[in-house]
């Protein structure tokens, strides 16, 4: 594993923890008249998928271990 993999790799946990936080209780209703909720949500898939781009390129081997990345 390289030295900045699992930065990244936390980055990756901490934002997908965050996603399932702000959408817990929720229904669709809920999340799609939320201005803010959805923008929360779409900028935490952003840090996730550029911590998964910057690790792909990085250490592809770690990369290739995270399910259904």
């Amino acid at each position: 594993m390289q030295p900045r993999s699992a930065a990244l790799l936390w980055d990756l946990l901490t934002a997908v923890q965050r996603i399932q936080g702000f959408v817990a209780a929720k229904t669709w209703d809920d999340y799609s008249s939320d201005v803010l909720l959805r923008s929360a949500v779409e900028r935490q898939f952003e840090v996730a998928g550029e911590a998964m781009s910057i690790l792909r390129r990085l250490d592809p081997a770690t990369a290739d271990q995270v399910p259904n990345a």
